[in-house]
């Protein structure tokens, strides 16, 4: 398999995971309010028993939980935008992360805006800003492990 094959390959798979990434969050966006807030209590019940051990109620821990999820939602993003975005040739040197970050700052909006038209749901600025901080942390992460290959690709002169 040559380069120019696996490099092809590479791009394919991860184009397909953003997109299924994407189609995941908005198809969330899309639920009624009662299928997402059942959806975030089965989540609930099951950290239900760390949350006890770790003295936290239960009751403040649904609204942490849900924004926790949009967090991760978004970081996840973040990562697979910025691993999508290294293999283009962009000019500028943080061109890739600052392309990142308005992609997901773009996804964000969409994913508020999706919310106010479904059934029992809204859009919150909060909300988008939560995005954005998922986002820049799995844009750092993936900034973070690129830098370490680096490092020890070149410790062991590969």
């Amino acid at each position: 398999m040559n380069h120019t094959h696996k490099t092809s390959l590479l791009w394919k798979i991860t184009c397909l995971a953003v997109l299924l990434w994407i189609l995941f969050i908005w198809g969330n966006s899309v639920l009624p309010a009662a299928k997402s807030s059942s959806i975030s209590h089965s989540v609930l019940s099951l950290v239900e028993p760390l949350l006890r051990m770790l003295h936290i109620p239960t009751a403040s821990a649904h609204t942490v939980l849900r924004k926790l999820g949009h967090m991760t939602e978004f970081a996840l993003l973040g990562l697979l935008w910025s691993a999508l975005l290294h293999q283009v040739a962009l000019p500028g040197r943080y061109s890739r992360l600052l392309g990142a970050g308005g992609l997901c700052l773009l996804i964000a909006l969409t994913d508020e805006t999706i919310q106010l038209f479904s059934p029992g749901r809204g859009s919150q600025v909060s909300d988008v800003w939560i995005d954005l901080g998922g986002a820049c942390l799995g844009i750092a992460a993936a900034y973070l492990i690129r830098r370490l290959w680096i490092s020890v690709s070149k410790k062991h002169g590969a």
